[in-house]
């Protein structure tokens, strides 16, 4: 592992229900980082579909499977690039919706993490809580260990992400 990484948290207001313009920026992004050294590339909560839905029935046509399309294609920059990317996005399995973020690197997908922390606004209005435990992720850039929004409100859930703590 390199002492120095280079680290990107991009911002960009995601379009609502706009999921191919959204990868187009997390495409564009991922590739502009990536050309100036970047080695770890963040893009926000919902940054593929967008936040503010109305209902489920308005979401669930947004939400794709991990390892899915917007994955696949996250995954082919980051081979191509040498990157690794952690973008939010709706998970959909089986019958449940989940507010997600999957970590890509080169080889493809290295985790996934569901919100667990669930308050009423938005499209957490009408997901299923996180089902998966906290988890660091062991990358060439470093341990990485993945929350959303809401769950940094609750100092145990980084308190369990600390190595000393696993």
């Amino acid at each position: 592992m390199d002492t120095i990484v280079k680290v990107a948290a991009v911002q960009m207001n995601p379009k609502l229900m706009r999921k191919d313009k959204n990868l187009e920026k997390i495409l564009l992004r991922i590739q502009e980082v990536a050309e100036v050294g970047g080695q770890l590339i963040t893009f926000p909560e919902c940054a593929l579909t967008g936040y503010y839905f109305h209902s489920l029935e308005e979401s669930l046509p947004c939400a794709e499977t991990i390892p899915g399309p917007s994955t696949d294609e996250v995954a082919d920059l980051c081979r191509k690039f040498g990157v690794h990317v952690v973008f939010g996005l709706l998970e959909l399995e089986n019958d449940k919706l989940y507010n997600a973020a999957a970590l890509v690197g080169p080889d493809g997908i290295v985790g996934t993490y569901r919100k667990t922390h669930i308050p009423m606004a938005g499209v957490d209005s009408f997901v299923t809580p996180g089902d998966k435990p906290f988890e660091v992720f062991r990358t060439p850039v470093g341990n990485i260990g993945i929350l959303i929004c809401h769950d940094f409100t609750f100092p145990e859930s980084a308190r369990v992400l600390e190595p000393g703590n696993r």
